[in-house]
C-alpha cells in the first residue's frame, strides 16, 4: 500500500513538472509538448526522454 502511494506521489510529481514547461508554450508547439506528454505516459517515452524533448521545444522557439 505504501508503495503504491510512494509510485503515485513519483507520477504525480513528474507529471506536474512536464506540465509545468508545456504550459509557457502556446499553439502548434504547446499541442506538440503535450503530445510528448502524452507519449510518457502510455510509456512510449522515458521521463528523462520527455523533459529533454519539451525542453528543446523551448530552444526551437526562441530560433
Amino acid at each position: 500500500m505504501v508503495d503504491m502511494v510512494k509510485k503515485f506521489l513519483k507520477y504525480r510529481e513528474k507529471l506536474s513538472t512536464l506540465i509545468h514547461y508545456a504550459i509557457e508554450y502556446d499553439g502548434e508547439v504547446a499541442k506538440e509538448a503535450f503530445k510528448i506528454i502524452e507519449q510518457w505516459k502510455s510509456r512510449e517515452i522515458k521521463y528523462s526522454s520527455a523533459l529533454r524533448k519539451i525542453k528543446n521545444l523551448k530552444r526551437k522557439t526562441q530560433q
